[in-house]
């Protein structure tokens, strides 16, 4: 199961709402954005790794691979499981 890996995201600032897509790092999350508007410096909400995740329309590249993994060993366990079905 592969699924394209999506580089960019709109990112929105909650102090102003200016948004501008933005390229994301493919193999890291980037911690601090600044807004171009107003110049506020964004930092991830609690619980969230990166800037996009929280503030993006798109989960940062590691989120999204770590998706996928998590999509395949579902699927993977159900197609197990139901073989030992009686």
């Amino acid at each position: 199961m592969k699924k394209k890996i999506l580089s960019k995201s709109v990112i929105t600032c909650p102090s102003c709402q200016h948004q501008k897509e933005e390229k994301m790092p493919i193999n890291a999350c980037q911690f601090f954005y600044e807004c171009e508007n107003c110049h506020e410096i964004l930092k991830p909400k609690a619980g969230d790794c990166c800037v996009f995740c929280s503030y993006g329309t798109v989960e940062c590249p590691p989120i999204q691979k770590e998706l996928v993994v998590v999509k395949v060993a579902k699927t993977s366990l159900r197609k197990l499981s139901s073989g030992f079905r009686t």
